[in-house]
Parts: C-alpha cells; sequence; structure tokens
C-alpha cells in the first residue's frame, strides 16, 4: 500500500468510511494463515488433483495424498498449527457449512418447484 493510502485510514474521511475497519478485514483475510488453510479444502484439493491428471493421466493420486504433500512438505509448520491456525480453520469451517447450506437451500426449492409445476399440468390420456 502507498503510504498516503495508509494515511487516509486515519484521516477524518477515511474514520467516516470505516476505512481502518475494512483495512484490518483485508489484513485478516489475506494472511498467510486464511491462505494456508484454504489450500486443504475440498475444491483447491480436488483442482490440484486435476491439474496433476492433466499433466500426467495414468496418475493415480487421492484428496487426502495431495493433502499429506502440502502438509510435510510445501507449508510450514507455522501456518498449520498454532491459535491463529484454528482461528483461520474455524472461518473456513463457517463459510464452508454456509455455503452448503445456501447449495442445499437452492435444491430443496428446485425440487418443491419442480414438483408444483408437475402438480399443475394436466394429464393427457394416451390412447
Amino acid at each position: 500500500m502507498d503510504d498516503i493510502e495508509l494515511l487516509f485510514n486515519i484521516s477524518k474521511e477515511g474514520i467516516l468510511k470505516n476505512s481502518l475497519e475494512n483495512l484490518y478485514v483485508q489484513k485478516q483475510t489475506t494472511n498467510k494463515f486464511m491462505i494456508g488453510n484454504l489450500l486443504y479444502t475440498e475444491s483447491v484439493l480436488s483442482t490440484i488433483k486435476k491439474e496433476l491428471k492433466c499433466i500426467y493421466p495414468d496418475l493415480k493420486v487421492t484428496n487426502e495424498d495431495i493433502e499429506k504433500v502440502l502438509f510435510n512438505g510445501v507449508i510450514k509448520r507455522e501456518i498449520n498449527e498454532g491459535e491463529e491456525s484454528d482461528e483461520a480453520k474455524k472461518k473456513i469451517a463457517k463459510s464452508l457449512r454456509k455455503k452448503d447450506k445456501i447449495k442445499n437451500e437452492k435444491s430443496i426449492n428446485t425440487t418443491s418447484a419442480q414438483s408444483t409445476i408437475s402438480n399443475e399440468l394436466p394429464s393427457i390420456p394416451i390412447e
């Protein structure tokens, strides 16, 4: 960030716009613990697996294998362990639960809408 942007956060206009709070949220969401723990989510592991299969089509690898490699050799231990890491894991888990809940609600709404439509359609006898 530029020095002037940082000074804006403590200016009168910056305080009125809650820019200091926004800066804090941005720093929290892009810290090494959050990014490091996001690498362990199923969607990221599946994407890595897909990319590996493009390079090596005969490769038989699971998400658990990729996760072990990330944990043991790629990501530093300090990112996997500790209070900040646990906090990041909780935030990610909460976000994933919320995402699943929304997805389930949409599928329930779609199913009920389809059954409502099929109930409203007149039946035509087949001769």
